[in-house]
């Protein structure tokens, strides 16, 4: 066993533990462990009576991997006063990086993928400790034209930053913050802040002062002739059958539903329901209603289909606020906006 918690609470190395005087214990089952050195002269940890950690977290913390190991120490340079893999007793939590301070900061990479129930039940243990919680990924898990789950599970939402993504590339030594996310919007054209950090000596200064720049992107639309073609494909689906007869329900069909929804393949950071389905739902019960779209409106639609069950929301662990306001407020202008620009009339 290569690293024990200390006196302190602190994660402490064999190799660095032996000019210590101070008693150890597993970070794993709390158990009391004793130092001791191989016959090739190499510390190690060694539990009194055997460990209880014979778990995947167990043998996660003893096999941890490089690329982890690297994204951490790059974590660390943000201030002279971080601790690299701090426990806190209070929780029985270990950080990958802890900032001292008021409030203190506590920095999570993410090199691999966690279910929301154990994200949310760190995230919620740690804000019993401090507001200031960052949770960044790889950025391998970056995707800009098809959302994936995991994406959103680590979105965060600031006042300044609107909600916004962390990832890093431990090659590079960067850290890269896309902020003011849209909620809803096309892959083949959209646009949100991004900030390049140097993961060098003080960058933490430069994380929490600066706000990116605009970045964009493009990809191409779909042609107007294979809107037809898209539409049978989804009609024939054998997945998409309940939602085919949801819009039966609605007193419509899919052939009916404006064309610019499959058009613009529409992705959502808050939604995990496909937007096209979305869309489709929403217009539907617009033209059963024969109302004006109004935030009102789109609100009271977007309530009774996730009561319902035909939409489902986004898990989101690390956000304390309902996005419901957002979504309902960018529903509004995105069917506004296209019902306007393709002279579509709903709920007239």
């Amino acid at each position: 066993m290569y690293a024990a918690i200390d006196q302190a609470g602190q994660l402490i190395y064999a190799q660095e533990a032996f000019a210590l005087q101070s008693t150890f214990h597993c970070p794993v089952c709390q158990q009391p462990v004793i130092l001791k050195r191989s016959r090739k002269g190499n510390y190690f940890f060694a539990h009194l009576v055997q460990c209880q950690s014979d778990n995947s977290q167990g043998r996660q913390l003893k096999g941890e991997g490089a690329i982890h190991q690297q994204g951490k120490r790059l974590l660390a340079l943000g201030s002279v006063n971080s601790q690299l893999e701090f426990w806190l007793p209070t929780i029985n939590q270990q950080v990958d990086c802890w900032y001292h301070g008021e409030p203190p900061i506590i920095l999570e990479f993410q090199n691999s993928v966690i279910s929301s129930h154990l994200l949310s039940q760190r995230h919620q243990a740690y804000l019993s400790i401090t507001p200031k919680i960052y949770w960044i990924a790889h950025l391998k898990y970056w995707q800009s034209h098809r959302v994936s789950t995991w994406q959103r599970q680590l979105l965060h939402y600031h006042p300044d930053w609107g909600y916004y993504w962390l990832g890093m590339d431990e090659k590079k030594r960067v850290l890269i913050r896309y902020s003011q996310l849209p909620i809803i919007f096309s892959p083949q054209s959209w646009y949100c802040q991004r900030e390049v950090i140097p993961l060098t000596s003080g960058w933490l200064n430069q994380f929490e002062r600066q706000l990116g720049g605009p970045y964009s992107f493009k990809s191409k639309i779909l042609a107007q002739e294979k809107v037809p073609m898209t539409k049978r494909a989804y009609q024939q689906n054998p997945a998409y059958q309940v939602v085919m007869h949801q819009l039966h329900e609605a007193g419509t069909t899919i052939d009916r539903i404006p064309d610019w929804i499959f058009q613009y393949q529409w992705q959502s950071f808050l939604i995990e329901t496909p937007m096209w389905m979305v869309l489709s739902l929403v217009c539907a019960r617009l033209q059963r209603a024969k109302r004006p779209i109004t935030v009102m409106t789109i609100h009271q639609i977007l309530i009774a289909l996730v009561n319902e069950k035909k939409i489902r929301l986004a898990t989101l662990p690390l956000i304390q606020r309902s996005p419901l306001e957002d979504i309902c407020s960018a529903l509004y202008h995105c069917l506004l906006f296209y019902m306007r620009k393709n002279d579509t009339i709903i709920g007239k």
